[in-house]
């Protein structure tokens, strides 16, 4: 399976048909995925032939709907619930995939996709491309824009791309990225910039290591130190780095989370929870999250949003001496044990998007 660049180059050239590229991936789908259960909601193969079909005959007049054209492309399911089941990791059905976004680090570390959407709340782009060898981050704040409900509160909720190459990734990220006027805090810069080359000179870049936080943090035996090998090939490219944490208690960060997270899950999900039919059908996580943003005052939230701004200052004077602040992306290993308890959803859906790129 070539990756999305290649994979895009040879669509346009005609070197590959689309219906060619969508057979392809069809079969290796039906051969990996049920070992790992990373795309749980596959259409039918003969609809989405049709519709490669249809790809192939736009190419053939010259219709070209930009460099996804012809792709077959899963969209992240946000979900926490046995409906699925656990999707398993991509190296090794005994550990897990990490999540949210564990079903496109999975498809993708086994090129079932070329490249994956997510969202990341609290790692969930980051520790499953982590855990499957891929590549995925947490975007800026209103760099990607998303279609919430309410669009004047800053959300704790991002969207950004996932990928197995860094040419790919960014190539992507131009794609989702941009301005948007249904999000009035969306970013205006021209996405255009995620496709330029990334070769500089790290001779003196500073980068900060935040460890565990100064013991505040557990790892798991092994955790930091593999980090800590890593950050050696950034002093051989002659970066600095030195141990360094925002000046800012992180337990307040913690708490001032759970304040905004139950506010902001909470709204989101009341309108199941007040209908007692649709209420029954929700997972007791679910109710639990509705029940707490409930309890809170308006005032709780705002002094939560008023530490967040603190905390926003703090990691802002860090960036004052530093030019990075690097951590890890999971305290704790990829076992199954972590599944006790909490089987959680990490999949992908599969939806109508072979041309371009559709939100």
């Amino acid at each position: 399976m070539l990756d999305a660049l290649a994979l895009s180059q040879a669509i346009r050239a005609k070197h590959l048909s689309c219906v060619d590229v969508m057979t392809a991936y069809l079969d290796h789908i039906e051969q990996l995925n049920p070992r790992v259960n990373a795309i749980v909601s596959l259409r039918d193969r003969n609809q989405l032939i049709v519709e490669a079909r249809g790809r192939d005959a736009q190419l053939a007049h010259g219709e070209y709907m930009g460099w996804m054209h012809g792709f077959p492309q899963a969209i992240k399911d946000h979900s926490y619930n046995p409906v699925f089941g656990t999707t398993l990791n991509a190296y090794d059905q005994t550990r897990a995939a990490g999540g949210s976004s564990g079903g496109a680090a999975v498809a993708l570390a086994l090129r079932m996709m070329t490249v994956a959407d997510g969202s990341d709340h609290a790692g969930s782009l980051r520790n499953p491309a982590a855990f499957n060898n891929v590549l995925g981050f947490r975007t800026s704040f209103g760099r990607v824009p998303s279609d919430w409900r309410e669009v004047f509160s800053p959300g704790l909720s991002v969207h950004g791309p996932m990928a197995r190459k860094v040419n790919d990734l960014g190539m992507f990220l131009s794609t989702i990225a941009g301005y948007d006027s249904r999000v009035p805090y969306s970013v205006r810069d021209d996405p255009a910039r995620f496709t330029l080359a990334l070769e500089r000179d790290f001779k003196r870049v500073r980068i900060a290591w935040s460890g565990d936080f100064a013991g505040y943090l557990p790892f798991e035996p092994g955790v930091l130190e593999l980090c800590e090998r890593a950050l050696r090939v950034f002093e051989r490219l002659g970066c600095i780095v030195e141990c360094a944490v925002p000046d800012y208690p992180v337990q307040q960060v913690w708490q001032n989370w759970l304040v905004l997270r139950a506010s902001q899950v909470s709204a989101l999900l009341k309108p199941f929870y007040l209908q007692p039919e649709r209420r029954a059908q929700m997972k007791r996580e679910a109710q639990w999250e509705v029940e707490r943003g409930l309890k809170l005052s308006a005032a709780e939230v705002y002094d939560a949003s008023l530490e967040r701004t603190n905390w926003y200052h703090a990691v802002r004077k860090l960036f004052e001496r530093y030019d990075y602040l690097v951590m890890p992306s999971a305290q704790g290993s990829r076992s199954m044990r972590n599944f006790t308890g909490r089987k959680r959803l990490t999949a992908v859906r599969w939806i109508r998007t072979i041309g371009g790129w559709k939100s």
